[in-house]
């Protein structure tokens, strides 16, 4: 299908992950997870999550734009968005949607980041969002258009901004005290459109008005701390820009008013369809070749007016009560009532797009403020949707990263625009066969009851039998037996002729349901057969990649237990080692006390003789002189005995150290082998369950 006819395109970008210590809770903990999500192209994107003793798990999804952690935003706009600004220059009214889990970076994508100093129109920045750079594109053309030689027109541009907060509508561009509580605005819809008469619009010349604005409403909607982000937005921001588009004439000296928008100026007749102008195009064009499906409005004596509308949609984050990624608030607390009010939200979005995805008869628009706000954007004739689901990287968020894909998959596949079709066209046929059949059954009782003949309003109301007026409930024929037969035989072969009609209509009814249904089936089975296709693929692929890893990993297990075994072998050669050197040792020290023990009776027989050869001085010896001789002796004897005592005893402590050492190594070479040999059955099991 070509992409200017298509109303409904999906796109996903996956945010990167934020520098550590700058995030909430959750996104700090991301820098220790693994990644759940990878672009396989730039329309499919895998997700996996990888948990501890279990196989991955893996799906894969194809949408209109994947955008990666290393897309920046500037390539975000030019691919998905560009194009339906220029589409809403030709007249179409385009949605870009942004959805996801709270922290997600939706705000970041839509409005991203200013100068906050900016010189004259001067604001953008590498990390502006979707909504600056729509309205730059949109003063170029706007100055392009005023100022061209030829086909010159005005082009109005106008911004009104409001909150869904609680499932009430808040101003955000009102002029109110900063202090003064929020007013709520009221919606009123009628069956052919949804307007909010209290909202203010204003008409923007610039970026400098559009940074003035911006700034106002930042600071007036509603933002809260969570667990998943700092500062979570805890209410849907709608941004709407009106374009006003009329050609200069001498009939028409001023620009149109954007008032004229809030008063309801009823709709005219449109011309014929042509091509769309382009807003990327450096060659002006004329309003007359917008296309016929654009809203335009007629003023007497005045060429007439264009009118096309882009909206900007930063929903807020959906979260869990007690998950993770939710806010932690407290039942019943403020907190708590906004968590609530913006899941119902998001829950009545995701039935509304599974009701237009199915083509179910009835769609429940009512069912929130959000979705009545957003009916003309899914159910307009001329409506385009972009919707850019953000997504976190890290597998903390698997589970909601998954709802958010599966929500995508269903705008995806959204039936919009196609008037009465499907189910509920088939239930107006259905209802008018039974109707029928209800007019053969009647026109069948009349011919049972004979010659009785009934006047009752029911009667009249479901057969096409004229029934005269009669003065009483009940009445014979007038006229003979004859008249009366032929009557009857009539109304039997009106009732026959219907009866064959229904029951033809029925067949071709029931062949072309049952034709619709074979497709339907073919399609479906198509689809589930190329899903298991390319999930048969994908376990294929694993099973190949676990056995090569299962070869690498018990060749590396095989050369692991033959290192131990030789170091093992090794550490028995050092203890043996160690053992004879403790026998020597211990041989040394007996040895050692042997030759003391001769020194010291030597010594004890050299003393013997000093004291016969030198008797005589001994005696002259003072009795202090002998106990001095004796201690002095008695010191050398135990010195000599503690040095060789501390010799053995370091001797001995090394050698059981040593000992110790290589025992715990053993042991751990022991455990190591024993976990490895278990590690081996466990993946030898596995895979031969695969």
């Amino acid at each position: 299908m070509d992409s200017s006819e298509k109303k409904v395109s999906v796109a996903v970008r996956v945010r990167p992950r934020l520098p550590a210590g700058c995030g909430s809770e959750v996104q700090n903990l991301e820098h220790g997870s693994l990644d759940s999500l990878k672009a396989l192209d730039e329309n499919t994107l895998k997700l996996q999550e990888q948990k501890p003793g279990e196989a991955c798990r893996s799906s894969t999804y194809t949408f209109d734009y994947v955008f990666d952690v290393d897309c920046v935003q500037s390539e975000i706009y030019e691919e998905s968005v560009q194009e339906m600004v220029d589409e809403s220059l030709a007249g179409a009214n385009s949605t870009i949607l942004a959805y996801g889990q709270t922290g997600s970076g939706k705000t970041h994508t839509v409005l991203g980041q200013v100068k906050n100093n900016p010189l004259e129109d001067d604001l953008l920045t590498p990390e502006s969002g979707l909504f600056m750079r729509v309205l730059k594109d949109l003063f170029e053309y706007k100055k392009r258009r005023e100022e061209a030689s030829k086909d010159r027109a005005y082009v109005v541009i106008a911004l009104s901004c409001i909150e869904i907060y609680v499932d009430k509508v808040r101003d955000l561009l009102s002029e109110r005290d900063p202090k003064a509580p929020k007013q709520e605005i009221r919606v009123v819809v009628t069956d052919e459109d949804v307007t909010i008469p209290d909202l203010r619009r204003y008409e923007i010349l610039n970026l400098n008005d559009v940074y003035k604005h911006f700034q106002t409403a930042s600071s007036q909607r509603t933002s809260r701390s969570t667990k998943g982000n700092l500062a979570s937005s805890r209410s849907h921001c709608l941004f709407f820009i009106d374009i006003l588009q009329q050609e200069m004439t001498d009939k028409n000296p001023s620009q149109p008013s954007i008032s004229f928008l809030s008063e309801g100026v009823p709709k005219q007749k449109k011309p014929p369809k042509r091509k769309g102008p382009s807003a990327a195009s450096p060659k002006a064009q004329s309003p007359n070749d917008i296309d016929a499906m654009a809203n335009v409005y007629y003023k007497e004596g005045e060429p007439p007016i264009y009118c096309s509308k882009i909206t900007l949609v930063d929903l807020a984050g959906s979260e869990k009560s007690d998950g993770k990624s939710g806010s932690g608030a407290t039942v019943g607390s403020q907190a708590h009532v906004e968590m609530t009010s913006i899941n119902l939200s998001l829950t009545t979005l995701g039935n509304v797009a599974h009701a237009l995805h199915t083509g179910a008869p009835h769609v429940a628009y009512r069912s929130s403020t959000l979705t009545k706000i957003l009916r003309p954007s899914f159910a307009s004739p001329n409506a385009k949707i972009l919707l850019i689901s953000n997504l976190s990287p890290s597998q903390l968020t698997y589970a909601e990263s998954r709802n958010t894909l599966d929500f995508a998959n269903k705008v995806k596949a959204m039936k919009v625009n196609q008037g009465m079709i499907g189910a509920e066209q088939q239930q107006l046929q259905f209802d008018y066969l039974d109707t029928q059949i209800l007019n053969w059954q009647l026109l069948a009782d009349l011919h049972i009851a004979n010659t009785t003949f009934y006047s009752d309003p029911m009667l009249r109301r479901y057969t096409d039998v004229i029934v005269p007026p009669f003065n009483t409930h009940r009445f014979r024929l007038k006229g003979q037996e004859k008249d009366r037969q032929k009557l009857l035989r009539s109304l039997e072969s009106v009732g026959h002729e219907e009866k064959m009609r229904i029951n033809e209509k029925i067949k071709a009814q029931e062949a072309k349901v049952a034709e619709e249904m074979t497709s339907i089936k073919k399609e479906i089975y198509d689809g589930l057969i190329d899903e298991y296709t390319n999930k048969i693929g994908d376990l294929q692929e694993k099973i190949e990649k676990l056995t090569v890893e299962a070869s690498e990993f018990e060749e590396k297990l095989n050369n692991d237990i033959n290192v131990m075994v030789v170091e093992t072998k090794d550490h028995e050669k050092e203890s043996d080692k160690l053992s004879k050197e403790k026998r020597e040792l211990r041989t040394s020290i007996e040895s050692g006390q042997t030759e003391l023990e001769k020194l010291i009776e030597e010594r004890a027989a050299l003393n013997e003789k000093e004291k016969k050869s030198s008797k005589e001085d001994n005696l002259k010896l003072s009795a202090a002189d002998k106990e001095l001789s004796e201690s002095e002796l008695a010191y050398a004897n135990d010195t000599w005995k503690h040095c060789k005592a501390q010799e053995y005893y370091y001797k001995f402590k090394a050698y059981r150290e040593t000992q110790l050492s290589l025992f715990a190594v053993y042991k751990q070479n022991i455990l190591r082998i024993d976990q490895a040999i278990k590690e081996s059955k466990k993946l030898s099991t596995m895979l031969k369950s695969k």
